[in-house]
């Protein structure tokens, strides 16, 4: 009886954290607006990004003269929290307004962030070519 019980939860278990979204990845910014949708300054999504990876971050939005700024990110709880190192130490609080597979909207002090999963590139998902000797 106690292994039927283990191997239902081991599948449960397996199917729900399949389904589960993560914010780690690199994220383009699509737009930055204020609380009447208005936009605050243009965006380039190829340049302007949020990179979040294994607890840290970094972040570059021309439009607010921020050409580089990095440091640690707690997400819990549907709050995502920077601790800035540089370009000097503070602490933004954001609010995660939805969460997909391929968009995140951040809310922050009367400041919508809209941002967009950067895509994959092909080197990125095929693996290294290997010499076959016979």
């Amino acid at each position: 009886m106690n292994k039927f019980w283990c191997c239902l939860f081991l599948i449960f278990f397996g199917i729900s954290s399949t389904h589960a979204q993560t914010i780690a990845k690199t994220w383009n910014f699509e737009a930055v607006e204020d609380s009447t949708q208005q936009e605050i300054f243009d965006v380039n999504p190829g340049t302007d990004f949020l990179k979040l990876e294994n607890g840290t971050f970094e972040f570059s939005l021309k439009g607010e003269k921020l050409n580089k700024a990095s440091g640690n990110y707690v997400f819990q709880n549907d709050v995502l929290v920077l601790f800035y190192d540089s370009p000097h130490d503070s602490i933004q609080n954001l609010r995660v307004q939805s969460l997909t597979d391929s968009t995140l909207t951040l809310l922050g002090k009367n400041v919508h962030y809209s941002l967009r999963e950067q895509p994959q590139e092909v080197a990125d998902v095929l693996p290294v070519e290997t010499k076959k000797e016979m």
